[in-house]
């Protein structure tokens, strides 16, 4: 992928991230989580901290900034399969794909 580290160890760590190796296991449920991040987010809702829930559709995030990039998908929805993007311009992309000639 071309991310370069200064210690072996923090290459090998990375390296698992491409393989989808899961590394990071939650002492309170067993979980597992391809990085320390994940793992760090997942444990918040152990320790009973609120959540950021989707206007829409109600789904929970640890984070604020994640929800706030799930709505995206909600407001760049594909009028004819409903299919979601987090970009406009990949929206108006995809919905080529349902208008193009052949």
């Amino acid at each position: 992928c071309g991310k370069c580290y200064t210690r072996r160890t923090d290459c090998l760590k990375h390296q698992k991230t491409h393989t989808g190796e899961k590394l990071f296991i939650c002492t309170v449920c067993g979980g597992k989580f391809a990085s320390y991040t994940s793992l760090k987010m997942h444990q918040v809702a152990h320790r009973g901290q609120d959540t950021f829930q989707c206007f829409h559709c109600g789904k929970s995030f640890m984070s604020k900034s994640h929800m706030l990039l799930h709505e995206l998908m909600h407001k760049n929805s594909c009028s004819y399969c409903g299919k979601s993007f987090t970009r406009k311009s990949e929206l108006c992309e995809h919905e080529k794909t349902h208008t193009a000639t052949e």
